[in-house]
């Protein structure tokens, strides 16, 4: 046993660690089964399309965002350092 803590205590922790777990992988599946439901209307086909447009628009602004700063900074690593 370690000072402070009885077995007892170690092993509800465990189990409470577990409950979250399979909780989680739960609500992960019902979100998926909720997710295939609603995409076989044309509203929920709709609504994901638009989700996933908006989600390519971030990824892309964040992508050229990278690629501006990353050209940035190579330019002035090129230049002579000021003294």
């Amino acid at each position: 046993m370690r000072a402070g803590r009885d077995s007892r205590g170690e092993i509800g922790q465990r189990e409470h660690f577990v409950k979250s777990i399979v909780w989680f992988a739960v609500g992960v599946a019902a979100g998926f089964v909720a997710a295939h439901q609603v995409n076989q209307t044309a509203q929920g086909r709709e609504f994901f399309s638009s989700v996933d447009a908006k989600a390519r628009a971030f990824g892309k602004a964040i992508a050229e965002g990278y690629h501006e700063r990353d050209a940035e900074l190579r330019a002035a690593g090129d230049a002579p350092a000021a003294r």
